[in-house]
């Protein structure tokens, strides 16, 4: 049997997410045969959102929704650019 690779892709903004990500990481690694590798996506959210807790917390919500509506939409291209790394 082959090794088995896992990918875990996290956007973490307070840090909680990444440490969850972390976690899964670990658990995974345990496995014999298994190759784990983490992506995080880059914090791409105007430093003026930051200002007001409440604008961020909603903001976040939009962008998440958006980003994972285009991973849905870009899956081979995201996949192939991971490779090259």
């Amino acid at each position: 049997m082959g090794c088995m690779k896992v990918l875990i892709v996290s956007y973490s903004m307070y840090g909680r997410v990444q440490r969850m990500a972390e976690a899964v990481a670990e658990g995974a690694s345990v496995f014999k045969g298994v190759e784990v590798a983490m992506r995080r996506v880059p914090e791409m959210l105007p430093a003026e959102v930051f200002e007001n807790e409440l604008a961020a917390a909603r903001f976040q919500g939009k962008y998440v929704a958006m980003i994972a509506s285009k991973l849905a939409g870009n899956r081979r291209e995201i996949i192939d650019a991971m490779r090259e790394t």
